[in-house]
């Protein structure tokens, strides 16, 4: 009987926040880019929330929805507009 042991280490990913223009008003979304260049996102769920309610809308679905726009953002910018690095 043994036992495997893996050491694991974190890094740190610089991240920034961005405000996205969404059909119900801007949302605020965390933006990490990866050692890889790829990217991704967290779109701020106090916001969300707010807009639910505000809505009567099902928090899930509009999550879904604002996270499909801020897709379609993310898309349409390059990474050094979004971050405002030259």
């Amino acid at each position: 009987i043994g036992l495997r042991m893996t050491p694991f280490g974190k890094m740190m990913l610089s991240r920034h926040i961005i405000r996205v223009p969404t059909q119900l008003g801007e949302v605020s979304a965390k933006l990490v880019i990866q050692p890889d260049g790829a990217h991704r996102f967290k779109s701020e769920h106090d916001e969300i929330a707010a807009l639910a309610e505000k809505t009567g809308t099902p928090y899930l679905a509009l999550k879904r929805q604002i996270d499909s726009e801020i897709e379609a953002y993310l898309a349409a910018h390059s990474l050094e507009e979004l971050t405002g690095n030259d």
